[in-house]
């Protein structure tokens, strides 16, 4: 089965090759390290301390290892730490995010040759997985290579887990090589389970992004958040955090009844993806909102009249969470499946969401159980809450601090997972 994986793989890395030379050439996407090629003089510098490979694959996963690896240095000081990334915001996001790190890539396509070149050259001692990166010649060479393998912070989410449980005959056989899969929840571990993962090799340990958010003030620039927080002063902020296509229109009607209320509002919009920018900026001007791009936050001073501020820069959500007195989270009034409520809840600040939050249920339970947050079926309830959050202080506060609470009773993953690390790493490496 592997081998016709292998022959579609290849079928498709060669129908997509133009856009593998469009991302190497023009978005500076590093093409021979997604062949398995790393630079000599750089692999030279790492010396020949143990190495461990960790891999996440975009800015989510790099921030679960941010909150992971000061635990792991600290019990493991004298190894070399490397850092894969598939996307290249990912990779930017390691370098700045995790000072332990030794040395950055990007993750090899998942063809043979290039996953055993690549695991050959950079010689890890073990190979560390976040969340779900399920690549399966990537867990087969490590395997025939004695590479042990991690997974930690595992998750399935109720979209993709169909997907792999069609093909559970081929993964049963791709999972048996990892050592051990630390999962969030027991529904992560049945699902794990449920697609071919060895039952005695599946702990539950809780979701590391507790810890994460727990190191909040290490999150965010100070410097950066002073100047924002003197220079809109004058405003009490809401954050759209994470919009999807069909959730700003019903944002800005909600905000438009918030604003009719309470005149010192501002909104901070912030898509998930950038490449909508235009899209929303037309939905701005449509509405005659007075707006501003972040890009352009200087003109701000002495002008009382600003009512929106777009988001067009990445890695600054958690800046403007952090300014909030209200946070609505998106992908949730849309059947995408929800993005992360926890972040907000990091600065205790009250949490909105729709009904849509499959991919986050269980930190919606606990911020919902808790009295943290609150679920907006439509733009109706969404208003409806925004004016009541804004018109009862002492409700805004109690649900912030009982969000807040959620992040520090749940943090202590990262130090469950390396205290199992010790023993399975100084038996030394399979080979």
């Amino acid at each position: 089965m592997l081998a016709i994986y292998n022959l579609i793989f290849l079928l498709a890395t060669l129908i997509s090759s133009p856009v593998l030379l469009y991302l190497a050439i023009v978005r500076g996407h590093s093409l021979k390290e997604r062949l398995g090629f790393h630079d000599k003089d750089a692999l030279t510098s790492l010396g020949d301390r143990p190495r461990v490979w960790f891999h996440a694959a975009s800015v989510g996963e790099v921030k679960v290892l941010a909150a992971f690896l000061p635990h792991f240095k600290s019990e493991f000081p004298d190894y070399e730490i490397l850092i894969s990334t598939t996307t290249k915001t990912g990779k930017a996001q390691a370098k700045r995010l995790i000072r332990e790190a030794d040395f950055f890539t990007y993750l090899p396509i998942d063809l043979y040759w290039c996953v055993k070149k690549a695991l050959r050259s950079l010689n890890p001692q073990a190979l560390v997985i976040v969340e779900t990166e399920l690549w399966p010649n990537l867990l087969v060479v490590a395997r025939k290579l004695n590479i042990k393998v991690f997974l930690i912070n595992g998750r399935i989410s109720a979209k993709s887990f169909p997907r792999y449980r069609k093909f559970k005959f081929f993964f049963a056989s791709v999972l048996s090589g990892v050592d051990t899969f630390f999962m969030q929840t027991e529904t992560d571990q049945e699902r794990i389970v449920g697609i071919g993962g060895p039952p005695e090799k599946v702990k539950i340990l809780g979701n590391t992004k507790f810890d994460y958010l727990s190191l909040k003030e290490g999150l965010i620039d100070k410097d950066k958040q002073r100047y924002l927080n003197k220079l809109l002063s004058r405003w009490q902020i809401v954050v759209a955090g994470s919009t999807r296509r069909g959730e700003e229109q019903v944002v800005l009607d909600a905000f438009r009844t918030l604003k009719s209320n309470r005149k010192n509002t501002l909104l901070i919009l912030a898509p998930r993806h950038l490449s909508r920018l235009k899209e929303v900026e037309s939905l701005l001007k449509k509405g005659k909102w007075r707006f501003l791009r972040r890009r352009q936050l200087e003109k701000v001073k002495g002008d009382n009249s600003l009512e929106v501020i777009l988001l067009d820069t990445m890695g600054e959500l958690l800046t403007f969470y952090s300014l909030a007195k209200v946070a609505f989270v998106g992908g949730s009034l849309v059947p995408v499946g929800g993005h992360d409520p926890l972040e907000p809840a990091a600065f205790a600040v009250p949490v909105l969401f729709g009904p849509h939050m499959e991919n986050a249920a269980d930190s919606r339970d606990l911020l919902l159980k808790s009295g943290g947050a609150l679920e907006v079926k439509n733009g109706a309830e969404l208003a409806d809450s925004l004016v009541e959050l804004f018109s009862n202080e002492d409700k805004r506060r109690s649900m912030g601090l009982s969000a807040q609470r959620v992040i520090e009773e749940n943090s202590g993953t990262c130090s469950k997972i390396v205290e199992i690390l010790k023993a399975k790493l100084s038996a030394g490496p399979k080979r």
